[in-house]
């Protein structure tokens, strides 16, 4: 953004565009004969998909800090 001079709303509309094309070439992969299976392709979109939903609706740092460092607590789970 500083680097080009751009205002804050257009690098944001520029993110936005980018993501935009991102979706559509991630999209035409999964329709088009691609050197990736359809799994490959389904997995990935999914990630991106909660990758950006993440983006979007939390605290990304706190998220990840919870993912990678906090233990998931299994009910009735037995102990090593």
């Amino acid at each position: 953004m500083n680097e080009n001079g751009a205002s804050e709303e257009e690098a944001r509309e520029h993110i936005r565009f980018l993501i935009k094309k991102t979706w559509e070439a991630m999209n035409t992969a999964e329709r088009k004969n691609s050197l990736f299976s359809e799994t490959f392709v389904r997995i990935a979109k999914d990630i991106t998909r909660t990758s950006h939903f993440m983006y979007l609706h939390t605290d990304v740092k706190s998220s990840i800090s919870k993912i990678i460092l906090e233990p998931i607590i299994i009910p009735n789970a037995p102990s090593c």
